[in-house]
């Protein structure tokens, strides 16, 4: 029989963040290189429906002061159906937290499906070689960006 502790241990390795993305400054895009798989890493990928947080702070003044900061906390949640004819996977960004800052406008960011050449928002399910990307618009000076899996 495993102890409280041991679960807790548990618990906080499962909230690490698994991604920290050094993105050059003027970056709009993330390719996260976060795959679908069969057999989906429990640490990374994933597979017919999973939960990543995102933490994004970045500097969007195009004025130049490197004083700017938004940062903004959001989940990108990917889910499988039925859309009538087959079964599709879906992804979507759904904006959690943000500061209330005057001045400053908020990203608006949103998550796609990648697959080198095109983005889309849902795929057939089992679809190989589609990556997450996040996309972060209006970057003009610096850029963070973290993700981990929740489930």
């Amino acid at each position: 029989m495993s102890d409280r502790r041991d679960q807790v241990v548990d618990s906080l390795k499962v909230r690490q963040w698994i991604k920290n993305y050094a993105a050059s400054p003027t970056d709009t895009v993330v390719d996260t290189g976060i795959v679908f798989e069969n057999n989906a890493n429990a640490d990374l990928n994933f597979q017919y429906g999973a939960v990543y947080e995102l933490s994004v702070k970045n500097n969007p003044n195009v004025g130049g002061s490197g004083k700017y900061q938004t940062p903004s906390l959001g989940y990108i949640t990917i889910g499988t159906g039925w859309n009538g004819s087959a079964t599709t996977t879906y992804i979507n960004y759904t904006s959690v937290a943000q500061p209330d800052i005057p001045g400053v406008t908020e990203p608006a960011i949103s998550a796609v499906f990648w697959d080198g050449a095109t983005e889309t928002t849902n795929m057939p399910s089992d679809t190989a070689n589609r990556q997450i990307r996040v996309k972060i618009p209006g970057n003009t000076q610096s850029l963070t960006v973290r993700l981990r899996k929740i489930i």
